[in-house]
């Protein structure tokens, strides 16, 4: 198998896989994401059925030649990817290179948080092949920590990000939280001079919401601990955020994401750009071959379902250049699949043009015709033109974007957009 695969014809586009490990020490109590605290003891059980699941998705997107399907980026999310040992690390990555062949250039990102970072782990991971590192820091403020619930200090974070670089990690990630119950500008200004002084290669900044059925929304709703998050003084920590980081040379790339030049998070684009994944492991999602589905959310019931499938026979193949997967028995013979979304080709549509107006590169309207047929401005004209009157897009040549205003208002745009499939009904599918 060591032909090279992209000459041949019958080659796909590369994939991207995103792996859900759904541990944590202890859950954060603003965190709504598939992730359980206390169950460390299936963690040895929940390795063998995430890497079964691997497999299965490496044979069924076999080409026709026998030949295994690429992969440009691979991302190992959670949860808390870093409580994995070393041991179990290597047995998720022997089952990719079984399933699937990484390209030579893959972005393989690992998520880690400060408190169950060692130099050691991090040495063992890169020589793996992981070659990025996203930390979850969210403040250096000890009162906004001990809010968050988040097991660290802010002198962890600077020691973890230390031990990534010393390990020879060269593409590492900060994530960063703002608009807190009571945060000040002065405080979210220091917390992201100390983010800056570590010198990440990338920034992950994500304005709060405060989720229903989490602590954080009793605390606030209910209980009246902590005040509502200020909306508009959160626009005034975003605009701050831009200009702090615009003065030290990054760039900002989406909404929430910003980069030292020529280093964006590929994996994140794939989802920006809606290009296909496969997501593997506990309420994962997928977005495949015109269809989006995810796995089965409960982590006993994703391990009983996935021990099911490996007694059940061979696993079966999907066609190679089939545009769709409308056999939808076919995909839960693949996997432990338990939603499948409806995908009509208008939500495509809206999705793909939402997703890329949160880039800063825009969407191109020659690029976005050439996928579906019809231009944004076709599609879309009248709702485009009132954000455009609005103040929210530009057309810059035969690119869409959204202006510096725009991106405090995105919902605003976006919503149009997903208003105007109702007016158009489902005109042009097929």
């Amino acid at each position: 198998e060591a032909m090279n695969t992209t000459d041949d014809p019958t080659v796909t586009p590369p994939l991207s896989l995103y792996i859900h490990i759904p541990f944590c020490r202890f859950k954060c109590y603003y965190c709504d994401f598939n992730t359980f605290a206390g169950i460390e003891s299936l963690m040895p059980a929940f390795i063998r059925a995430v890497t079964t699941e691997i497999r299965r998705w490496g044979t069924a997107t076999r080409l026709s030649n026998g030949i295994r399907s690429s992969i440009a980026t691979v991302y190992i999310g959670g949860g808390t990817p870093s409580l994995l040992t070393e041991g179990q690390l290597s047995e998720v990555i022997a089952a990719i290179h079984d399933g699937f062949q990484l390209l030579p250039d893959a972005e393989f990102t690992m998520e880690a948080n400060p408190e169950s970072v060692t130099t050691d782990a991090m040495r063992h991971a890169l020589s793996l092949g992981v070659n990025r590192v996203s930390m979850g820091a969210q403040s250096f403020d000890a009162r906004e920590l001990s809010m968050l619930g988040r097991l660290h200090d802010s002198q962890r974070i600077v020691s973890a990000f230390g031990e990534v670089r010393n390990a020879g990690f060269q593409n590492v990630s900060i994530d960063l939280i703002y608009g807190l119950p009571s945060q000040t500008l002065g405080v979210w200004t220091r917390t992201l001079e100390r983010a800056i002084e570590l010198e990440p290669d990338h920034l992950s900044l994500y304005a709060l919401t405060v989720e229903e059925h989490t602590p954080l929304h009793r605390m606030v709703e209910q209980e009246h601990r902590f005040p509502a998050p200020d909306p508009d003084l959160a626009a005034d920590m975003y605009e701050a955020a831009q200009h702090a980081l615009k003065a030290v040379g990054f760039q900002q790339y989406e909404i929430s994401n910003w980069s030292r030049p020529g280093n964006p998070s590929r994996h994140n684009l794939v989802y920006w750009r809606n290009e296909p994944f496969i997501g593997v492991g506990p309420g994962a999602h997928s977005c495949l071959r015109g269809i989006r589905f995810s796995d089965v959310k409960q982590p006993r019931e994703y391990l009983k379902r996935v021990g099911a499938w490996a007694e059940g026979g061979p696993t079966p193949t999907l066609a190679p250049m089939g545009p769709q997967l409308e056999d939808l028995a076919l995909l839960h013979a693949i996997a432990p699949i338990d939603q499948v979304d409806p995908y009509t080709v208008d939500l495509e549509r809206s999705e793909t043009l939402i997703l890329g107006l949160r880039l800063s590169e825009g969407v191109s309207e020659g690029k976005y015709a050439s996928r579906f047929g019809v231009s944004p401005s076709e599609l879309y004209g009248p709702e485009l033109e009132e954000s455009i009157s609005f103040g929210l897009l530009e057309h810059a040549g035969e690119t869409l974007r959204l202006t510096d205003r725009g991106r405090l208002l995105a919902n605003e745009v976006f919503v149009r957009t997903m208003l105007a499939n109702t007016r158009h009904g489902s005109a042009g599918e097929d």
